[in-house]
């Protein structure tokens, strides 16, 4: 009889152990179920967290300043977002945006693919961009664009600035930056590296473009920066921006004029090249020769090669200036010379060629160079 009590005993807290433990399994259950539309950060529905990757999830973790607002996205909806520069998260795979706001405005953006259940991170460094703009309106259009960074990111950002300093605080990479402002001026554009915890400082200024004009040789082209702009008789005067230009003008005997100008921001500039004959004529030395003309001067620079025949006037109209050259030929010695060219006064100049004399070892002998009708030409030893 006591046998059968003692078993009854065991029986019935069998009975309670199981029962107890269906009952804590219930409670579990229904807590689960009441937390499930529990909202997260911001009004977003909470990511799934897990102590270590979840599985068939990877793992995000992106970080800049603190100052910065980040926000993930999927399909253009968003999924989180963070106020305090950090951002962590698992993600089935998929297709993601990452929008990291800075104070400035500026807005940094990156597409992301999530494959497997890697861990992906991204720390994003920031610099300090200072813009002094010293522009004729008193507010311009700043433009800004990430153009390449080292994680990635791109972007690009407009606002209005005023006269002085204006700072932005910027993820690093490199940035090109644009001022511009409305009506007839010129925009102001360079391309600057900004980098973590240093400061980048960049002086711009919008202005008006300088009207620039010609007068040489009808029938002379010319070219401004490489680029033809036409023939002289028929180009207007153009608007180009200020700073210094390369002019470049052949004229109708192919002489080749080069000239460095300074155009002033709403100013006119004038380039004025006056031109003046000079006549070559070879009187003896081979049937055809060679003749090398080149243009001395400071500012400008010119040059030619020309065929010169044997007993035959070469006719060329020149910009005025100081010149030298060189008549040579074939198994003749070379003459040199040098003339200055001026308005309303023509020039002409006859030369002869003698034969080269050739040594016992084959060489040319040393030869005494000649006079033209400019004086003694020294040669140096």
């Amino acid at each position: 009889m006591a046998f059968f009590i003692f078993s009854l005993a065991i029986l019935f807290a069998l009975v309670v152990s199981v029962w107890l433990r269906n009952q804590h399994a219930r409670l579990l259950e229904g807590k689960k179920v009441e937390g499930k539309g529990k909202e997260g950060e911001n009004g977003l529905p909470s990511a799934e967290k897990t102590s270590g990757t979840a599985s068939g999830k990877a793992f995000l973790v992106v970080a800049a300043s603190q100052d910065t607002k980040i926000t993930l996205k999927q399909d253009g909806s968003a999924i989180k977002r963070s106020s305090n520069g950090t951002l962590n998260i698992h993600l089935s795979p998929g297709t993601y945006q990452i929008e990291i706001l800075y104070p400035s405005g500026f807005k940094a953006v990156k597409e992301i693919e999530v494959k497997g259940k890697d861990t992906i991170e991204y720390h994003i460094n920031s610099g300090i961009l200072k813009l002094n703009y010293g522009g004729k309106p008193n507010r311009a259009a700043c433009e800004l664009r990430l153009v390449s960074s080292k994680n990635g990111f791109g972007g690009k950002f407009r606002k209005m600035v005023d006269k002085g300093e204006t700072t932005f605080i910027l993820p690093e990479g490199r940035y090109e930056v644009e001022l511009s402002a409305n009506g007839n001026y010129i925009p102001f554009k360079t391309t600057v590296d900004v980098r973590s915890k240093s400061e980048t400082v960049v002086n711009g200024e919008v202005l008006q473009p300088g009207t620039l004009d010609f007068h040489t040789q009808d029938g002379a082209r010319v070219f401004l920066d490489n680029r033809s702009i036409g023939e002289i008789g028929s180009i207007k005067p153009i608007k180009v921006d200020p700073g210094r230009h390369i002019v470049r003008i052949l004229f109708p005997s192919g002489f080749d004029y080069r000239e460095s100008i300074d155009v002033r921001s709403g100013g006119r500039t004038t380039v004025r090249i006056d031109v003046e004959k000079v006549k070559f004529k070879m009187k003896e030395g081979p049937k055809v020769g060679k003749l090398d003309i080149s243009l001395n001067s400071k500012r400008s620079s010119g040059k030619l090669r020309v065929e010169l025949p044997l007993n035959r006037t070469l006719v060329l109209t020149l910009p005025t200036g100081n010149y030298t050259y060189v008549i040579d030929g074939n198994g003749f010695h070379p003459v040199k010379g040098v003339f200055n060219l001026k308005t309303g006064h023509p020039l002409t100049i006859e030369e002869k060629l003698q034969q080269s004399r050739r040594s016992k070892n084959g060489r040319a002998r040393r030869y005494k160079p000649r006079k033209n009708h400019n004086g003694p030409y020294k040669k140096k030893h």
